[in-house]
């Protein structure tokens, strides 16, 4: 059975992020193509609830979390107030769109809610 793998899209921040953690590059590149495959069951990604809800994490290194969203999820879900799309944003999102938001260490990921730009 063929499974459409599911397209990265990287926000300012994400990209930022990857460019101060440089050592890091081939770990997180690794992760992000697992998760590109299947991003519910690979690398344990998580929901996030509280103020993240919409969101999910997955673990990078025992310290750095990768926190992203998932288009199908939450359209399906119907999230996109929570993690802050608008109409715009999301029309031209292909559904199968994962978008990659924040790279850091565990407490600075978690520490403010990611924007989606």
């Amino acid at each position: 059975m063929y499974l459409e793998n599911y397209k990265p899209y990287f926000a300012l921040e994400f990209l930022k992020q990857t460019e101060k953690h440089q050592h890091l590059k081939k770990i997180l590149a690794n992760k992000i193509k697992l998760l590109c495959e299947n991003p519910y069951a690979n690398c344990k990604s998580e929901m996030l609830v509280g103020e993240l809800k919409g969101f999910r994490s997955a673990r990078v290194t025992k310290s750095f979390r990768i926190i992203f969203t998932i288009c199908e999820e939450c359209r399906n879900r119907k999230l996109q107030n929570y993690v802050g799309c608008s109409n715009a944003i999301c029309k031209q999102m292909n559904i199968k769109t994962i978008i990659f938001l924040t790279f850091s260490t565990h407490d600075r990921a978690y520490s403010k809610k990611p924007s989606i730009k």
